[in-house]
């Protein structure tokens, strides 16, 4: 060390966070080293330490005056005999073993300049999954922290986004906020809104917040929040994150020097990967869906099974299914219901307690298509159901009319994500059922 004199105050470090703060007690009383490079001496601290409890302590030095500009200085914990610490047995104190020495503080060094240092905050986010149409997503974390010599105001902060999704199409608004509670979560009644940007000026763009005029005290820190709108259109599968590149994209004044300062710490490419996860549901025909034969007036005829399948990352929500007639028989006037059941048993056939869906309904027209809705049936991720469309035939149905029912494709579909609340669009491939035909009646 080139400093001579400083003083020490050993401070209990209450936060943990390695600075000094409002409330924090001091321990002992304050100490002068005797000599450069020499020893400075804490005596009855009467701290008590309990079992199984760890704690952090901070040594605080008071530079003196005489101190020049690239002066160094460090302290240390040398050796096991430098710290003294006693336990009782049998009511009396004896003296402990203490492991773990030497333990040395970082090199500093005076400077009439301050230092910025960057780093990745203890609390960012975590790499997952979120909708695409997420709200308040939580990408990155920063932790800002000044030097003791002086103030430091941040003025810029360019970030690098990256990822497969399409910044400039997908997400809605930008924000950076102080983190004032330090969970790495955002609070908009507590975290301090720093910055706002529409959205990107293109995919992969540098996010360039400036004007912020954010200032830190010296020898304080605090941690930033990078926040994230998404707009819905994202497709599944796509990644997203931000990294600070270098220390140029940090544009910040000593306040006392008016002096950039030095900016340590950068690159930081330790934001998460966050991937969009997109639910979904994907219909396809049945196993079970033979041609049949049925009379007049009969009822709960099945004409096609579908298979419904729940993908993706949330349960989903299925309101509506469409279904295309054709044939030679009248679907107007010679069909009178159409419904939609669980096959709770998968056989293909109708049976007595299986649960309804949806209907009667009728075909608006001949070989017309008829949305079956009013219904709402939760599937969750990776469950899959067999659905039973059934047909009532008229009196009115001729002996030789045969009927085909079909898928009638996603627009008649209706489905979304439970939690995202998200418009889903199924596929639905035009698949038919088994030909139903009418066979008459002989009356003798």
């Amino acid at each position: 060390s080139n400093v001579v004199h400083p003083e020490g105050l050993q401070i209990h470090d209450l936060d943990g966070d390695g600075a000094l703060s409002s409330g924090e007690p001091q321990l002992g009383t304050t100490q002068t080293f005797a000599s450069d490079d020499g020893q400075a001496t804490f005596s009855e601290l009467a701290f008590a330490l309990q079992s199984g409890v760890a704690v952090d302590l901070l040594v605080v030095s008071e530079l003196p005056t005489d101190g020049k500009d690239g002066d160094t200085f460090r302290v240390e914990l040398s050796d096991d005999q430098a710290l003294e610490a006693t336990t009782q047995v049998n009511g009396e104190a004896a003296r402990i073993r203490v492991f773990g020495a030497p333990v040395s503080g970082g090199i500093r060094t005076i400077s009439s300049t301050g230092t910025l240092t960057l780093s990745l905050g203890a609390q960012t986010p975590s790499a997952g999954g979120v909708f695409p149409n997420a709200q308040d997503v939580e990408v990155l974390q920063l932790e800002l922290r000044a030097s003791s010599v002086e103030d430091i105001r941040v003025d810029s902060l360019t970030l690098q986004a990256s990822g497969t999704l399409n910044d400039l199409s997908a997400l809605g608004t930008i924000e950076l906020f102080e983190d004032s509670d330090n969970d790495g979560l955002l609070n908009r009644v507590t975290d301090v809104p720093l910055a706002s940007l529409s959205g990107s000026t293109g995919d992969n763009a540098p996010l360039v917040f400036s004007g912020l005029g954010r200032t830190l005290a010296k020898s304080s820190l605090q941690r930033w929040l990078l926040v994230y709108q998404l707009n819905g259109s994202a497709s599944d599968g796509q990644t997203f994150r931000a990294d600070l590149g270098s220390a140029s994209d940090v544009v910040a004044l000593g306040l006392s020097s008016n002096q950039a300062p030095a900016v340590q710490g950068t690159p930081i490419q330790g934001g998460a990967t966050l991937t969009v996860q997109r639910a979904g549901l994907n219909l396809s025909v049945g196993p079970f869906n033979p041609a049949r034969d049925a009379t007049p007036a009969q009822s709960g005829v099945g004409v096609l099974q579908v298979r419904v399948a729940a993908t993706g990352a949330e349960p989903v929500v299925v309101s509506s299914l469409g279904v295309r007639g054709s044939g030679s028989g009248n679907e107007l006037t010679d069909l009178a219901g159409v419904r939609i059941y669980v096959d709770q048993d998968g056989d293909g056939e109708f049976d007595a307690g299986e649960l309804l869906l949806a209907g009667p309904a009728s075909y608006p027209a001949d070989n017309g298509t008829l949305t079956l809705g009013g219904f709402s049936r939760e599937l969750q991720p990776g469950a899959v159901e067999l659905w039973l469309v059934t047909y009532d035939l008229g009196a009115s149905a001729s002996g030789g009319d045969q009927f085909t029912a079909t898928l009638a494709g996603p627009s008649t579909v209706a489905v979304s994500g439970r939690m995202s609340g998200l418009v889903l669009t199924p596929t639905v491939p035009a698949v038919a059922g088994g030909l139903l035909t009418v066979r008459g009646s002989l009356a003798l």
